[in-house]
């Protein structure tokens, strides 16, 4: 199981590489859930299903990952929040190569106030 690589009082950054496609598996709160990120060619835009580890059984397929939105939000899932942040600055969307460089994943439990991380980027939460 991969572990996250930044862990702070508002969340912890998953560990995205620039590889392709890529998987891994994660303790988020309580549960464990596995992670596979891929890069769409016809659209040029990563993608994330999000499964159970042990199981396989699909949790949410097909998500797109977009800059500064909560990918969790349209769900009730209770897993928390998933965002994506340009580390950058410039707001630039997740390219090929910059998931897991200059962009990244950020998760922050259910219910947890966002802190740090919102003040970080505030202007750019979706």
């Amino acid at each position: 199981m991969f572990r996250a690589s930044r862990v702070s009082a508002s969340g912890l950054e998953l560990p995205p590489s620039t590889d392709r496609p890529q998987r891994f598996t994660t303790q988020l709160g309580s549960a464990v859930y596995q992670f596979d990120l891929r890069w769409n060619d016809r659209s040029n835009v990563w993608t994330m299903d999000i499964s159970d580890p042990v199981s396989g059984n699909p949790i949410l397929s097909g998500l797109t990952v977009v800059l500064g939105a909560d990918l969790m939000k349209p769900y009730a899932l209770g897993i928390g929040i998933l965002i994506v942040v340009d580390e950058t600055s410039t707001n630039t969307e997740t390219a090929l190569d910059s998931l897991g460089s200059s962009v990244n994943l950020y998760w922050v439990s259910p219910g947890c106030f966002v802190g740090r991380l919102s003040r970080k980027y505030s202007g750019r939460l979706k």
